[in-house]
């Protein structure tokens, strides 16, 4: 049994901690053509570790561009590549 979760992940209050297996993810690609097409506040990745177990994935689409800047930010929130 498993329960989806449909929701941004700017919205994991409710989510209790290291109780996600996996997270995946579409943010804004930060390449600015419309006006919320911004890089995700680094916020976005700390809660999405503090929401996962310990060994869950996290599968992120990003533009080339800026993968290095979403590599970077996912390091800073503590996830290993």
């Amino acid at each position: 049994m498993f329960t989806l979760h449909k929701k941004s992940c700017y919205g994991l209050e409710g989510v209790e901690n290291n109780s996600i297996h996996a997270v995946v993810t579409d943010p804004p690609y930060g390449i600015n053509l419309e006006d919320w097409d911004k890089i995700p506040d680094e916020k976005i990745w700390s809660d999405c570790f503090r929401v996962m177990k310990p060994g869950a994935f996290l599968l992120c689409f990003s533009s080339i561009k800026f993968q290095h800047v979403f590599t970077q930010q996912l390091i800073n929130a503590g996830f290993i590549f």
